[in-house]
């Protein structure tokens, strides 16, 4: 259950779709790659590198078995450097999106208090607190008897008299 102000969030971040179940490091570092054009430039670098060394394992088979393996070897070695320094990288750029990231978070933590279920931590009268009868009457409208599928049910919080 998503107050209406906690649905514009979520849907800023895309969280009211599937990625909302992804773990919250994921959603992070893919709201990091899509806000830094660093990334696409990175990528770019790392296709050169694999171009390159598709290069050189052509000219490797043209000569001896060592020296195919010490382009393979050095092939391993590049690309995982080059993952450290992607790595590197969302960590610095997280830094530099930290205010999104702290808003991604605490919206992400409205649907998972405490690392768990809305409905385990969160008990219904804090809603019907807020939103009285009219709260059962959208549970009922939203719900499908037999659909399995998770609902998301945004309520304009009535302001208290």
């Amino acid at each position: 259950i998503l107050p209406n102000a906690w649905k514009h969030a979520a849907e800023f971040f895309d969280l009211v779709s599937e990625k909302m179940f992804e773990p919250i490091h994921l959603i992070r570092n893919d709201l990091t790659e899509k806000n830094s054009a660093l990334f696409k430039e990175l990528s770019f670098v790392e296709n050169q590198l694999k171009e390159n060394f598709s290069t050189l394992e052509k000219i490797a088979e043209k000569t001896t078995q060592s020296f195919g393996d010490m382009v393979n070897a050095q092939k391993t070695k590049q690309l995982k450097g080059y993952e450290k320094m992607y790595q590197r990288l969302q960590k610095a750029e997280q830094s530099r999106f930290s205010d999104e990231i702290e808003k991604l978070e605490s919206v992400y933590a409205y649907f998972f208090p405490r690392n768990n279920w809305q409905e385990r931590v969160i008990n219904f009268t804090e809603f019907y607190q807020n939103n009285g009868s009219e709260l059962f009457e959208k549970i009922y409208e939203q719900l499908q008897a037999f659909d399995s599928n998770f609902n998301i049910l945004s309520l304009d919080s009535r302001a208290k008299k």
